[in-house]
């Protein structure tokens, strides 16, 4: 009885227990049935989402590509971003330096044939400034070097020869160039070697007479050209009684030759004022003071000419020499010649 008791008494907590051990096997099956369905669900709604993007349902879950490919992708297009920024930035630095050399100018063939021939032209009056200015720079420092050694006419006639070098522009008086270089050119044979004072050819001008301040045989001897000879005066400024000039002439016409002008005025106040509209209108005018305390030196074609004035004898002078004929020191030695005789 007791051993009845005592088996019914373990029996029973054995079988509640297999009891709730089957009640929650049964249910742990239900849940898995139902995760099963919602896996499945699941499963098919992605399926499906496959199918209307066109992908395949093996590939679900891999379609998107990896983080470390995106990131090379990624690279790549920064790269190549980069490379055409560099590139941009390259090509306009090229177009600044282009233009800052002058290379950015439109091309010949994009010209018509006006704005050609204005460019032409504006490049060649540039670079006959140029070499004018260069011209005119080595003029003054030979006229300057040559003053140190030619302070008389014999001094300057010692002077070690120079290859004449044609010379910039100057007026050789206060005419035009053009009235300058059409002195009377009647024809005449070469002269002797040297020709006596008294039986020099009558080359004094009608009005001022300023033949004592110069002859031939002062041209001659100072410039060593014995072929130069007396041939009027100059056409620019018709003689008179407080003006007058001489010419000498080389046997080439067409080439300018020697010249002299002399102003003596009423008064140092008109000498002043004309020496002084001269110095202004000279081109390639440059103070010197190798003839006496005002003077200058100035150029034009291959006229060297160098003009002083002596307020106190109110008189003002202009000789003029074609640098194929005289050198500057010689041009220096004329003008010396003709003020030791003012």
């Amino acid at each position: 009885m007791h051993l009845a008791q005592r088996l019914s008494a373990c029996l029973i907590p054995a079988m509640g227990a297999a009891l709730l051990l089957q009640t929650a096997c049964s249910s742990c099956q239900k849940e898995e049935a139902a995760a099963d369905e919602v896996a499945t669900a699941a499963e098919g709604e992605e399926e499906a989402d496959a199918a209307r993007s066109g992908v395949h349902s093996d590939t679900v879950g891999t379609a998107a590509p990896e983080p470390k490919a995106e990131g090379a992708e990624a690279e790549a297009e920064a790269k190549v971003a980069g490379d055409e920024e560099a590139a941009d930035e390259a090509t306009t630095r090229g177009a600044e330096r282009a233009r800052a050399a002058g290379a950015a100018e439109p091309s010949v063939d994009s010209l018509d044939p006006e704005e050609q021939r204005r460019i032409d032209r504006e490049r060649r009056i540039a670079e006959l400034k140029r070499r004018n200015e260069e011209r005119r720079k080595e003029l003054v420092a030979r006229a300057a070097a040559a003053a140190e050694g030619a302070e008389t006419p014999e001094g300057a006639e010692a002077a070690a020869p120079q290859a004449p070098e044609a010379a910039a522009p100057e007026a050789a008086a206060e005419a035009t160039p053009e009235e300058a270089a059409q002195a009377p050119a009647p024809a005449a044979a070469e002269a002797p070697a040297e020709v006596p004072a008294a039986h020099q050819p009558t080359a004094g001008p009608v009005g001022l007479d300023i033949s004592r301040f110069l002859n031939v045989n002062d041209v001659r001897r100072i410039t060593g050209d014995r072929t130069l000879t007396p041939n009027g005066t100059l056409s620019g400024i018709p003689p008179s009684e407080t003006y007058g000039s001489m010419y000498f002439a080389p046997p080439v016409r067409a080439n300018f030759g020697v010249s002299l002008q002399v102003w003596i005025e009423r008064t140092r106040r008109d000498a002043n004022d004309r020496f002084r509209r001269m110095r202004r209108d000279y081109t390639n005018a440059e103070d010197t003071t190798v003839v006496g305390p005002k003077g200058f030196f100035s150029y034009w074609n291959d006229i060297l000419t160098i003009s002083f004035s002596d307020l106190t004898k109110r008189v003002v002078v202009s000789v003029s020499c074609n640098a194929s004929i005289c050198r500057p020191d010689q041009l220096i030695a004329l003008a010396n010649a003709v003020r030791e005789r003012l």
